[in-house]
């Protein structure tokens, strides 16, 4: 069966929308108008293309490579090279393209100069935020801290039982009411508490119960 070239067209441009609108998280209708255009495909495949490209900088001296694009660990786009080149006026001793990968080789203080400038940008901010993450969850998880916000925990769960139940005794309940507190921390908070008391449960519901 012979098919003409608009149909032919027609087809693979269906086919190629099918696909991209399955594997991409990019909407392909750029104008809303119910309708995906060449313009528009041919667009999409170049955000593809860019999204596949990896560009290896490589330092001719020592064999070094910095990497960037698909897969790489900074999450810096390949089309990010070109503007790296310009904005450190970098000279290019070798600039080769093969397929959606790229490798463009530097000497060794334009290689230096670049990966300076990659820490800064990205590399040093995503430690800094790091750093910053874990001394926060060290301080959540800090053994005096967890305690002294299960004191609070029970404090207040004292007053609003007994704001509930008037002239009830507390102490009646305070036990019972101690085996609920682990529902208001993390797993892994929880677990430290329960660390502290020698993974005795009992002990950690008394110390709960006391606190009230």
């Amino acid at each position: 069966m012979k098919i003409k070239k608009g149909r032919l067209q027609q087809i693979i441009r269906e086919e190629l929308t099918r696909v991209l609108g399955e594997q991409s998280d990019n909407d392909l209708d750029t104008n809303d108008d119910g309708m995906i255009s060449v313009g528009e495909l041919e667009a999409e495949i170049e955000d593809i293309k860019d999204d596949l490209g990896t560009v290896n900088f490589v330092d001719v001296e020592t064999g070094e490579v910095l990497f960037i694009g698909a897969g790489s660990r900074n999450g810096i786009p390949a089309v990010k090279a070109d503007e790296f080149v310009e904005e450190l006026n970098l000279s290019a001793i070798i600039d080769d393209t093969t397929g959606t990968e790229r490798s463009i080789e530097l000497n060794s203080d334009d290689f230096q100069k670049l990966d300076l400038h990659i820490d800064d940008l990205y590399d040093r901010p995503e430690r800094d935020k790091q750093h910053a993450a874990d001394q926060a969850d060290q301080e959540r998880l800090e053994p005096e801290n967890l305690k002294a916000r299960l004191r609070d925990w029970a404090k207040i769960a004292a007053e609003e039982w007994e704001a509930d139940n008037r002239g009830g005794i507390i102490d009646d309940v305070a036990m019972d009411l101690a085996t609920t507190a682990e529902h208001s921390f993390e797993p892994d908070e929880w677990e430290e508490l329960l660390y502290q008391f020698d993974n005795n449960e009992y002990r950690l519901n008394q110390y709960t119960a006391e606190s009230m």
